[in-house]
């Protein structure tokens, strides 16, 4: 009588999204193998539903979700393998307060405001009648004129907004 000893989890790998991403559209691809006993099922789920192993899904919300692969051998030895990351729709906020319109002041103190509840904020940047300038610098030494003031602020998932003030 012969008979195969395996005790060795077969291997699985994921690969899925960027995290974070902006995308609500996922693909996924799975490896898995063994050498022992052979490999008798590879199952995949997402956030806990059945799916497609190379598969991809669609329509996915704001929010974290994970892709789960499990390889099981012959010999019934399983291991898994996940890939989290995050679906982030919704553009940061960001706000500028600047002087009052018409300002007779040629000195201007600008407040910037940004935030994000989503992917969390990668950068906010400022310009003063489209050239860069630091969002915490007080502005001095205007010329007479309008001028507007923008921030744009942007999320770690790519999604930005910008506010805009301009005063005279």
């Amino acid at each position: 009588h012969t008979w195969l000893v395996d005790t060795t989890a077969p291997s699985v790998s994921v690969t899925g999204p960027s995290d974070p991403t902006s995308s609500t559209d996922a693909s996924f691809t799975t490896t898995s193998s063994d050498d022992g006993s052979g490999l008798a099922s590879t199952t995949c789920d997402l956030d806990g539903s059945a799916i497609a192993c190379d598969g991809s899904a669609s329509d996915l919300t704001d929010g974290s979700h994970t892709f789960t692969a499990t390889a099981t051998d012959n010999a019934g030895n399983s291991a898994s393998d996940s890939h989290t990351w995050v679906v982030d729709t919704t553009a940061p906020s960001v706000s500028v307060s600047g002087p009052s319109d018409p300002s007779a002041s040629s000195d201007a103190d600008m407040t910037v405001t940004s935030s994000d509840d989503g992917s969390g904020l990668a950068s906010t940047t400022c310009d003063l009648d489209g050239s860069a300038v630091s969002c915490d610098d007080d502005l001095t030494g205007l010329a007479d004129g309008s001028h507007t003031f923008t921030a744009t602020a942007t999320d770690a998932a790519g999604n930005s907004d910008s506010a805009p003030d301009t005063w005279v």
